[in-house]
Formats: structure tokens, C-alpha cells, sequence
């Protein structure tokens, strides 16, 4: 008798389980998509350069899909890389463009 109750008891948390899987699975499948930003896929050029006064060297890495400059370098005593400037190249020549006055 024991043993069928065990088993009685099995079996009603495993309905269950499946009814809770069953729900958050329509859930998630009917809940409205979210949408990640899309960026279009970029052309790279990067090189190094030796920083005046510095023992690290700079790295720019030049995205010329969207016209943007980064300049990143490593940092030995906190082992990470650290962002150095950021330039939007596009801008910068747009500015060139506009007419000064004097």
C-alpha cells in the first residue's frame, strides 16, 4: 500500500512538471520577439603605434564601414586592455567641409 502511494505521488509531481514545462514553453513561444540592433558588417584596419613617454603601445582599429576609429592599449598591472579615444571619422570630415569664417 505504501509503495502505490509512493508511486501515486511520483506520478502527480511528474503531471505536473510537464504542465509547468508545457506552459513556459508557450510562454516564450508567444510573447512578441525582441529585436537586437542590427549594425552592418564592418571592414577593419588596425595597426600599432608607439606612444611618446609610454611603455605601452597604442593600438587604432579603423572601422571603415561606419567611418569610426578606436584607440585601445593593454595595461600590464591591471592585465586588461583599456580604451584609449574614440573618433568618428565621418564627423571629423564633414567639420572639414563646413565653411569657416574669420
Amino acid at each position: 500500500m505504501w509503495n502505490a502511494r509512493r508511486k501515486s505521488r511520483g506520478l502527480t509531481a511528474l503531471i505536473a512538471l510537464n504542465v509547468l514545462a508545457l506552459g513556459l514553453l508557450g510562454w516564450v513561444e508567444l510573447t512578441p520577439d525582441s529585436f537586437a540592433q542590427t549594425r552592418a558588417r564592418g571592414t577593419y584596419v588596425a595597426t600599432s603605434i608607439h606612444q611618446k613617454g609610454s611603455e605601452a603601445d597604442l593600438v587604432w582599429i579603423v572601422n571603415e564601414t561606419t567611418q569610426e576609429m578606436v584607440a585601445i592599449r593593454w595595461d600590464d598591472a591591471k592585465r586588461s586592455v583599456d580604451g584609449f579615444g574614440y573618433r568618428n571619422l565621418g564627423t571629423d570630415a564633414n567639420d572639414l567641409l563646413r565653411p569657416r569664417s574669420n
